[in-house]
């Protein structure tokens, strides 16, 4: 697993933003089976103020993304909306 963890963090922060949006939508479709894994995917979004304008306003549409989930857990909304401020 170690092996593959700097290409995965590379996919993800990808420049056009599909690396964020991947993960989100796989955050969303959790969320409805198993809110505790979903919450825990969120934690990958903790660099958020971190990136340069760029990356952060991509990162800020997927997060917008997740928090307008009808019926979005409360864990998942939670960290969503802690990283968003």
């Amino acid at each position: 697993l170690l092996f593959y963890l700097p290409r995965i963090h590379n996919l993800f922060h990808l420049d056009d933003g599909r690396g964020y949006e991947y993960v989100a939508d796989k955050i969303i479709a959790l969320d409805e089976i198993n809110p505790q894994i979903a919450a825990r995917l969120v934690s990958a979004y903790n660099l958020y103020p971190k990136l340069n304008t760029e990356l952060r306003s991509l990162m800020k549409l997927c997060l917008n993304k997740i928090a307008k989930k009808p019926n979005l857990s409360k864990n998942v909304s939670e960290l969503v909306n802690n990283i968003l401020k």
